[in-house]
């Protein structure tokens, strides 16, 4: 665990739970489809916006922006005040005082959360708490893209810790899953073919 160069001092500085993975899956197998839809429905909006704006008067984030944008009133429409916006106003979805969820689109390769590094964002990405009472696991709740952002190639909720990923299930195979094993999500690695004009991701499925 690292708490140096944190914005408070060590004592005031508490671990995270831990968060099981079964448990996570179990416990939001309701909510997972509706993750799926949400981002879904975001990204064809993103897309549908998008087109309306000629490639050259594009700025090359317009893409994350709108799909974060988007994404957020999808949630609000789904989950009403489920959804709440933390200290720097990043919105995050609770629940039963133990999962914090965050929706971040996620890196291709290494699955971790494309954010900014601010100390606020080093401290849940440590799994750090400046608040002994609320102590929940923090998740990420992402999805990859192709280069060009023309394409999903992947839903995850993602549970790491110090820029190493310790879990990570695949949401869209959860989605459509009969929770009745309990059997967690199993990591397999993905297979990428990159063409001439795009970047199509194979992912398998466990079997």
């Amino acid at each position: 665990m690292n708490k140096s160069n944190y914005l408070f001092s060590k004592n005031q500085i508490f671990d995270r739970k831990h968060a099981d993975q079964k448990r996570f899956e179990i416990a939001f197998s309701e909510e997972i489809p509706l993750f799926v839809s949400s981002i879904d429905n975001a990204f064809e909006r993103m897309k549908s916006h998008r087109s309306e704006i000629q490639p050259y008067c594009r700025d090359r984030n317009l893409s994350a922006v709108l799909m974060s944008g988007f994404l957020r009133g999808e949630l609000y429409d789904c989950f009403g005040l489920k959804i709440l916006r933390d200290a720097t106003g990043r919105y995050y979805f609770s629940k039963d005082k133990e999962w914090i969820l965050y929706f971040k689109k996620l890196n291709s390769k290494t699955y971790l959360p494309e954010n900014i590094e601010t100390k606020h964002v080093a401290g849940l990405n440590q799994q750090l708490s400046i608040d002994f009472e609320d102590r929940s696991s923090v998740i990420y709740i992402g999805f990859t893209v192709t280069k060009e952002y023309d394409y999903i190639t992947g839903y995850h909720a993602v549970y790491s810790r110090n820029g190493e990923v310790i879990w990570r299930s695949s949401l869209d195979g959860l989605s459509s899953q009969v929770f009745s094993t309990g059997t967690p999500s199993v990591t397999i690695p993905d297979i990428t073919i990159t063409g001439q004009d795009k970047e199509i991701q194979i992912r398998r499925k466990s079997s």
